[in-house]
């Protein structure tokens, strides 16, 4: 790796880049015209502010009495995975690993990527944006709690493996008494000698 690619990586943890901010430069009307129009719609997703939708459409007439339209759209990311989102109805699902609201684009991506896992052994079914999954070898992908949690799991499989193998080296079988036959028992008579069956040796028609 060169020295120039560790200096631009060292950049970037030491200073992220700042979040992408939409700004919305509002046209403004001529001077000498009137309003004879303006409706605001608003809309944003219940707990979350940041999504916050805004539709401004302003109507008016111009010195020479011509109509006309201006309309301002305000749309916000999701927070959860940085696209746009139009409308409320662009969000898929809030994450379960940073409680923000991801886009539908990232919800079809997350299930694509579960179904390329589901005949593994998959230890994590939490609903986060597809950054925030890690692929674990045999076990699909997991988020960042299922990951520290199979970490923190595999030593102490080690120890119970080395305990149940010490338990079972200081456990010694004893041999097994011969069976006796209790001589409570009722003991059957011995068969009856019975005459022999006399076999008819003519040939039968």
């Amino acid at each position: 790796m060169k020295l120039s690619d560790l200096f631009s990586r060292w950049n970037k943890q030491n200073n992220p880049p700042p979040e992408p901010t939409l700004e919305s430069h509002e046209p403004e009307i001529p001077p000498n015209s009137t309003i004879i129009l303006e409706e605001i719609n608003h809309a944003e997703i219940a707990g979350y502010p940041e999504t916050s939708f805004k539709s401004q459409e302003r109507v008016y007439l111009g010195e020479d009495g011509q109509k006309c339209k201006i309309t301002i759209k305000k749309n916000p990311q999701a927070a959860g995975c940085g696209h746009n989102l139009k409308s409320p109805d662009d969000v898929g699902f809030i994450s379960y690993t940073s409680k923000l609201p991801v886009c539908k684009i990232c919800e079809q991506e997350y299930y694509r990527l579960r179904d390329q896992t589901r005949h593994e052994n998959c230890i994590c079914r939490h609903l986060v944006a597809p950054h925030e999954l890690t692929y674990l070898e045999g076990k699909g992908f997991v988020c960042e709690e299922c990951k520290r949690q199979e970490k923190a799991i595999k030593p102490l499989k080690v120890l119970g493996w080395v305990f149940n193998l010490l338990l079972k080296s200081l456990i010694t079988e004893k041999p097994q008494a011969n069976e006796e036959v209790p001589n409570d028992l009722t003991q059957l008579p011995p068969p009856r000698n019975l005459p022999p069956v006399s076999h008819d040796q003519e040939s039968r028609p």
